[in-house]
């Protein structure tokens, strides 16, 4: 058996209820492989993937590829080319019979090593702007007609539409809240916000005053919202949860963005990292909570260059401004809006996608962790072009926005688990966290789209 190598081998077959679009999409976004070289492949029905693989290298491969939707056969054979089948696997033959399967154990150490390796099992979204636009237009209606009354049921019903279209390993994130108890919990804020616009309306030169007055509500807001979407949110019948207090969240939500401002933005990176260990620090699955392992440094690397390039060009444009003896010229004056627009666009769009993928990059429970691939310019391209359809048509257009930003949300994002994660899943079950709960949106650590 010495020098045996392993190959990858596509015959055809994609796994059970796969579509071959979306397992086409799935090569091309997770392997970065060309799409023209995917759809020949799957159109071809046949082809060797990977060649001179050690047998724990090929298994993980290939359960790699049945998570993208691809099912590979195993194959090996030695340097004589003699057919030697090892254990789940398919030898390699000259002629075009296939040779008998002989079990061949593996080594106990490639086992474990097997074992141990994480896997990754992409999110999926199934839902379709069609189908959303026939929800969001009754919400519309009915929430002008009873002059907003109907917000909370129309929240249950959009989230409810979005959760349950959102896949991982094969089950759906499920969402249950009930619209009376969330009108119960919005009234405070409502009716604060309407004292608020009514002291505006009758005392403008006190509302600023009002309003420095309610910065301390913010964290409360925060708390509030990160509860009310944990205890409403489940998978598989496990429920999320959310531990923050209004104490912890007083730092995060209000000292360090108040200081931030203050220091012109050089520790804004502080603010949001200060931000995202306290979401995700505060938050559990089940009994199981959820860890940050991201450091400030990363988050300095991604947001103090996008802060100096503000602080700069502002600086420019206003020494250019009070330097130039004339007015500026009605061309410039047309072009510098729509200029200055795209490029906060751009720049919003690439912090938020940047910022995705980092705050992904540090969230793990237990020993799963996620990988985002938000792609900052696909990103881009799709804001701009969905901000001309909603232009276009005067807003009848965002229903195909949000499904299409949630698709790319999804898709981009994966889940590195090892072969224990369906009995880690299996035991959060068994302690009865959710027996009537809904699901948790994972992306709520996500503020970026």
């Amino acid at each position: 058996m010495a020098n045996v190598s392993y190959s990858l081998v596509y015959e055809g077959e994609l796994t059970l209820g796969r579509d071959p679009l979306e397992v086409e999409y799935n090569l091309v976004t997770f392997f970065k492989l060309p799409q023209q070289k995917v759809k020949a492949l799957i159109d071809r029905g046949h082809g060797t993937l990977k060649r001179n693989l050690t047998l724990p290298a090929a298994e993980y491969m290939q359960m790699v590829f049945a998570e993208v939707g691809l099912k590979v056969e195993i194959y090996h054979r030695t340097l004589a080319n003699e057919a030697q089948p090892a254990r789940g696997t398919k030898a390699s033959k000259p002629s075009p019979k296939r040779a008998t399967a002989i079990p061949l154990h593996p080594h106990r150490a490639a086992k474990q090593q097997a074992k141990a390796r994480l896997y990754p099992h992409l999110f999926t979204f199934t839902g379709s702007g069609s189908e959303y636009f026939r929800i969001w237009f009754v919400n519309l209606l009915l929430t002008l007609v009873t002059l907003g009354l109907f917000s909370p049921w129309a929240k249950v019903r959009s989230d409810h539409y979005f959760y349950a279209n959102t896949w991982l390993d094969g089950h759906k994130f499920t969402y249950h809240a009930d619209p009376w108890e969330l009108m119960r919990e919005w009234s405070t804020p409502t009716l604060a916000a309407l004292l608020w616009l009514n002291i505006y309306l009758c005392h403008p030169m006190v509302a600023p005053l009002l309003a420095v007055a309610m910065l301390p509500i913010i964290p409360w807001l925060v708390v509030y919202s990160m509860r009310s979407r944990a205890k409403n949110s489940t998978y598989r019948y496990v429920q999320f949860h959310f531990d923050g207090g209004y104490r912890d969240a007083l730092g995060p939500f209000l000292l360090w963005p108040v200081l931030a401002l203050l220091s012109l933005g050089l520790l804004l990176p502080v603010a949001i990292y200060r931000q995202n260990a306290f979401l995700i620090g505060q938050s559990r699955f089940g009994k199981v909570r959820f860890s940050f392992n991201a450091t400030l440094r990363h988050y300095y690397r991604l947001y103090l260059p996008p802060v100096l390039l503000v602080l700069t060009l502002a600086g420019a444009l206003g020494y250019l401004y009070l330097q130039l003896p004339a007015p500026l010229s009605p061309q410039l004056r047309l072009l510098l809006p729509p200029g200055l627009v795209l490029g906060a666009l751009l720049l919003v769009t690439y912090l938020g996608a940047a910022g995705a993928n980092l705050r992904y990059a540090g969230l793990s429970v237990e020993k799963q962790s996620f990988i985002s691939r938000q792609r900052p310019l696909q990103l881009f391209v799709h804001r701009l072009k969905y901000l001309l359809l909603m232009l276009t048509t005067l807003g009848l257009a965002y229903p195909w926005l949000r499904v299409a930003r949630a698709r790319l949300r999804a898709e981009s994002l994966a889940l590195m688990a090892g072969q224990g994660f369906k009995e880690f899943i299996e035991q959060q079950e068994n302690m009865g966290q959710a027996p009537t709960s809904p699901e948790f949106e994972l992306f709520t650590f996500s503020n970026a789209a």
